[in-house]
């Protein structure tokens, strides 16, 4: 395609040249709207999705969604009874910062799909 830009220019051709720069700027502006769509969409769907974690065999459990925000942080009331407050708030940090991983690795994996389907694996 750049040989044919260099042409038309070599050529005096610029009209052409122009008209091909439009078209080119067309292209580009069309695949970043359908970059944006598909963005909105996949942030939509990782609204409906819901990841979790839990910590100490289940005395703490976080859920989030795919976007990461967190939904729900239960705490086994046997447990907060007993526990000390540094070893509660420890407990609260590995677990939502596992509920998070899990939600970037969800959020990732569609993200990739996405640009594998929209750019045919080109950006991969």
């Amino acid at each position: 395609m750049w040989q044919n830009v260099r042409n038309l220019h070599n050529n005096g051709n610029i009209c052409n040249l122009r008209l091909l720069t439009v078209k080119i700027d067309n292209i580009m502006f069309d695949k970043l709207f359908e970059a944006q769509q598909k963005a909105e969409e996949i942030k939509k769907r990782l609204d409906n999705v819901a990841v979790s974690s839990e910590v100490q065999g289940g005395l703490i459990r976080v859920e989030a969604t795919g976007n990461k925000e967190i939904k729900l942080i239960s705490i086994d009331p046997v447990f907060l009874g007993n526990a000390d407050k540094e070893e509660l708030e420890e407990l609260l940090v590995v677990a939502v910062n596992k509920a998070i991983a899990q939600a970037d690795a969800v959020s990732k994996a569609e993200m990739e799909s996405a640009t594998k389907d929209m750019f045919g694996g080109f950006l991969s």
